[in-house]
Parts: C-alpha cells; structure tokens; sequence
C-alpha cells in the first residue's frame, strides 16, 4: 500500500470513519419497462467485478503501525459479503439510511468496500416512477474520487471487461500478525532515518515556497483568519444528509455568461451564498468571511503516481462577507485560482511527498493531539469542505435501465459540522450536504437555501448575459 493511502487509515478516529459513498439513480429507459431484478443485478455487478481485480485485495495493517500495510488478496474473497440490498419505499426514507451506511465500519478482514443496493424508490430526483439506486461505498485507502469513478465506469458499462487470470499475480499468503510486527521492529531504525529525511525535504520545500512567492509565480493573497464559526466543534456520532439537484447546463450558462470563471466557481458559489443565507436566518454571526477547503487532482505531477488517493486540498476563501453574487464569484475565482497554483507549485509538491515518510504511529499521534486541541479551541480558517469530482463519459447503464443523476455522502472530518460534494453526470448536477446535526441543525431548510442561492445567482447573472450579447 501507498503510504499517502495509508494516511486515511491514521486519520480515523471516534466519530469519523474515513469512507465515502458515491450514489447511481437508475430508470428504465423506456416508460412502463420493467426495473432491473434483484437476481439481474447481482448478476450484472459479479460479471463485471471480476474485471476488478483490486477489489479483491484487503489491507493487512501493522502491529501498532510501525509499517506501512499491505495489501493482499482475500482468498475468502465473496461478493454476497459486499453487495448489500436496502428495502427502502422512498426517497425521504433513502435519505435517513445513507448516512448510516458510512457511519458503519467495515469488516478489516475483508476488502474495505461494498455496495448498496435500494430497488423500487420512489421520488428520487423529484420523479414519481420508482428508481433503482446503486451506491457505492469505499475507504478512502483504497480510492479517492477518481478512482471511484473509473471503478464506477467499468462497473455501468453495457460491455464488461475481463481479465485474464493467468496473468494476474500469484496471491500472496496473509502473514501472521507476529511475523509482521517482528518485520517492522527490524525496520524500525531505517523508518525513523526516512523520518528525519522527510523533516529536512520539509524545510527544503518551505524554502522553495518562499521562492517561489518572491519571484511571483503565485500571490498568497490575503491571510485568511482563523475563528471558530457556530457550526465547527468536536463531531458526535449523528449525521444527516440532503442534496439539491439542479440542471447541468443552466450551471454552464451562468458560467458562460460571466466569462472567465469555472463551473466549479459556480458550485462553490452556490455554497458560498447558501451558509450566509442560513447563518443570517440562524441570528449566527462570524468575525470574518468563511473559508473552505477543496481537492484537486495532481494525477501526472510526480509524487503520488503509485497512490490511489492522488489529490492535495487547497484553502479557498468563500467570500461570504461580499454581498454581491457576482462579485462574490468572481472573487471565489481569484481565490481558488491563486491557492490551486500554489499547491501544485514545485515547492509544495516536495512537502506533500515528505509525507509518504511520515511513520503511522507518528501521524496518529500527532492528529489525536491535534484534534484534542481542535475540540477544546474550535478555531480554523476552513469551515467546510467542498469537494467535485466529475463522472464525464461512460454508458452508465445497468441492464435495461439508465443513469440519470448522482448523489453521495462522505465522512465529515476535522471540526466542521457540514461537508458537501458535487457530483454531476450528463445534465444532472448535485449539491451534497452531510451535516453533524448537533453542530448543523436543519439540513433540510438549509438546502432551500442552496436553492434560494442558485435562483439568486442566475437572476444576477442574466444581465451580465444579456449585456455580453449586447456587445
């Protein structure tokens, strides 16, 4: 296993279980066309796992983490064990399970995946025929959102995609867990050295940061304060979860008609918008403009091309003291624009690869201490999570019946009370919302203002259209 995987195995604690689920909803194609049968689907996933080797493999983890885990396949490999049917009647009950199914470990003796399957549910997407949902769940150890996709691709392919037994790899034997600590006391002193490398490339790369500011490559913009805001605090073992769905081409209007900004911009406007809406309607107030933080891809830039978690986060400020929609995402542009750069900058990419060399027990030590100190002083500059992975092409189909939308859910971490996800899919774009309810009550008014905020956004940028058609 890839260290930088490994790191999300570290990062789980009480209350936080590191998995994501990533959600198809599936209608037959023609009206009046009979749903894909429970017997049906079982049959359409197992052909095409078969085409998915790496879903085979557990992760054997370390004694005490003095080693990185490894992954091996599991000889008591089953798919009964990962597919998981749901007797859910409709839409508002769908809602009540889903975070549920994250919040639940999966079994460490086994591959840390599975999926969910809801036949016969009705009012998704607003529709009153009933849909087929297939929601797939993964550790995040084994696969960040891009990986998710590709699996998800080949998963809802009408073709599947087979491999050929004999090629694949012998399939090592699991090793006990004395022969693994044994193996990593022995190499215990070569762990602690790549240690003290990684601290010395750390300081390198902060060296090369401030190069790299000096000479103008990037700006750091203004510093973003850190305070603690009403909905951040120590995560209870509660979620709830809601989403807005919205048309995909009205988003690349808009984003057309204001010019040089990104769908994502769009998104994260929305959000944006939306939490000053509820913070205003709450009598919340906070000392200074929200900040947010969002993954994007370094696929092809060198340090993390062995992981299956090939992202870094960003710091973008949300702009939530700006009254003006269109102003507000411009600004949120400029934002994300100077802090993606700066995190794929040379100098950065250096530290990001230090981490692969930070031993497990260091890495758990040092995020139980952080999170004490998070949880008795809630103060950060990022207040919540937005996170866009797009699914692009693909058949999306399973049997007779069609993908016509995507939702998810996801783990929150840190100190934030709510997360949300993007997820689009031909002329279907979500907004995901998982909430703490403890620290965020409300997700259901709260994604009425989403809805406010997008109408809101729209309406102010039709000028801004019609004047660029004008000219």
């Amino acid at each position: 296993m890839d260290a930088r995987d490994a790191l999300f195995l570290y990062l789980e604690r009480e209350n936080v279980t590191q998995s994501f689920l990533t959600s198809f909803v599936f209608f037959p194609t023609e009206a009046g066309a009979p749903a894909p049968r429970r017997e049906d689907i079982v049959e359409w996933l197992s052909e095409r796992l078969e085409g998915l080797p790496m879903l085979r493999d557990r992760v054997i983890r370390v004694p005490f983490d003095l080693a990185v885990p490894r992954l091996c396949r599991d000889v008591e490999f089953d798919i009964g064990r990962h597919l998981v049917f749901h007797d859910v009647a409709d839409w508002s009950s769908l809602r009540d399970v889903v975070p549920e199914l994250i919040a639940r470990r999966m079994d460490p003796e086994h591959p840390q995946w599975r999926i969910h399957v809801a036949q016969g549910v009705r009012g998704v997407m607003g529709r009153s025929d009933s849909a087929t949902v297939v929601m797939m769940q993964f550790h995040h150890s084994i696969a960040d959102g891009q990986e998710s996709v590709r699996v998800a691709k080949h998963l809802f392919s009408s073709v599947p995609t087979h491999v050929n037994v004999a090629l694949s790899p012998a399939v090592e034997s699991v090793p006990s867990a004395a022969a693994l600590a044994v193996r990593a006391a022995v190499s215990v002193p070569w762990v602690l050295v790549r240690f003290l490398w990684s601290l010395r490339t750390i300081a390198v790369g902060k060296r090369r940061v401030r190069e790299e500011i000096a000479r103008g490559d990037y700006t750091r913009g203004r510093a973003h304060a850190s305070f603690a805001a009403p909905f951040t605090g120590a995560l209870g073992e509660r979620r709830r979860f809601d989403c807005m769905f919205l048309s995909f081409p009205e988003v690349k209007k808009v984003r057309s008609a204001l010019g040089d900004v990104t769908v994502n911009d769009i998104f994260l406007a929305i959000v944006s918008l939306g939490l000053s809406y509820y913070l205003s309607e709450r009598e919340w107030s906070t000392p200074y403009s929200l900040g947010g933080t969002v993954p994007v891809s370094i696929r092809g830039l060198g340090p993390a091309k062995t992981a299956r978690n090939q992202f870094v986060v960003c710091g973008v400020d949300l702009h939530t003291d700006v009254s003006d929609p269109i102003e507000r995402v411009r600004l949120i542009h400029d934002s994300a624009v100077d802090s993606i750069a700066a995190a794929k900058s040379p100098g950065n990419m250096l530290i990001f690869s230090a981490l692969a060399s930070v031993p497990g027990f260091v890495f758990k030590k040092s995020v139980a201490l952080i999170g004490r100190r998070q949880h008795s002083n809630p103060v950060t500059s990022f207040h919540t999570s937005i996170s866009s992975v797009p699914k692009g092409s693909g058949d999306w189909r399973l049997g007779d019946a069609q993908a016509v939308g995507c939702f998810g859910v996801i783990s929150l971490e840190g100190i934030a009370g709510v997360g949300h996800t993007i997820d689009t899919l031909d002329d279907s774009a979500t907004i995901n919302i998982t909430v703490d309810p403890d620290l965020f009550p409300d997700v259901e008014r709260y994604r009425e203002l989403l809805e406010v905020a997008w109408n809101d956004i729209r309406t102010a940028a039709s000028p801004v259209a019609a004047e660029a058609s004008v000219q």
